[in-house]
């Protein structure tokens, strides 16, 4: 099966994200759809580089060019997380 960021990231389509990219560049936007492997299209996406402000109404990102994603806080309360057992609870 899949792990919990791939979940986590499926969970987080239709709100806004923030994607580090390797190159330093920084992409805000609704997030539209994401696959297993990390490629995500973006909506309505704002590319900050090092030296320009470039706007896209769609946006297709390759996953291996991702370096981290900044998820909505909201996404603590999914119900995946609710079937996980903290460690500590286990070995008490």
């Amino acid at each position: 099966g899949i792990g919990i960021p791939i979940k986590l990231i499926h969970e987080s389509e239709k709100h806004n994200i923030g994607i580090v990219m390797k190159n330093g560049d920084y992409i805000k936007g609704e997030l539209y759809n994401s696959e297993d492997n990390w490629n995500l299209c973006v909506k309505d996406a704002v590319i900050l580089t090092k030296f320009k402000l470039l706007k896209k109404s769609f946006l297709f990102i390759r996953g291996n060019q991702i370096r981290y994603l900044s998820l909505p806080e909201i996404l603590k309360n999914a119900p995946m997380f609710k079937s996980i057992t903290p460690i500590n609870k286990v070995y008490k």
